[in-house]
C-alpha cells in the first residue's frame, strides 16, 4: 500500500514537472531474484535444495529445472598404447630411368 501511494506522489509530481517516466514500475537497487543464465528465467532464492540455482559444467548458473549435466561419455579415457617408431618396412633401392624418354613414346 506504502509503494503504490509512493508511485501515485511520484507520478503526480512528473506530472507537474512536465516530465515524462519512461519506466515508472522500475525498482533502483539491487534485488533478491537469481537470473537464470540459460532461459533467462528470474527465480527467487530459496532454502529449498532441490530449487536452488546451481553452476553448471561451463561455469553457468541456472534453475534446477534447466540443468543440463555433462554427458559421462567426456569423462572416458582411452587405454594407452605402445607406440612403436621406425620404418615398418625395408626403404627400396633408388632406382632411376636410365633412358631418355621422347615425346613419342608417351
Amino acid at each position: 500500500m506504502l509503494l503504490a501511494l509512493q508511485m501515485n506522489m511520484l507520478l503526480e509530481t512528473a506530472a507537474i514537472i512536465g516530465t515524462e517516466i519512461a519506466n515508472a514500475n522500475a525498482v533502483d537497487g539491487f534485488s533478491n531474484y537469481e537470473i537464470c543464465q540459460r532461459s533467462g528465467f528470474r527465480q527467487y532464492p530459496t532454502w529449498d535444495r532441490s530449487s536452488r540455482m546451481r553452476v553448471e559444467w561451463n561455469g553457468a548458473g541456472v534453475r534446477a529445472e534447466s540443468l543440463d549435466p555433462r554427458h559421462p561419455q567426456e569423462f572416458v579415457q582411452s587405454r594407452s598404447v605402445e607406440r612403436h617408431t621406425g620404418p615398418q618396412s625395408p626403404e627400396g633401392d633408388n632406382s632411376f630411368i636410365s633412358t631418355s624418354i621422347a615425346p613419342e613414346d608417351l
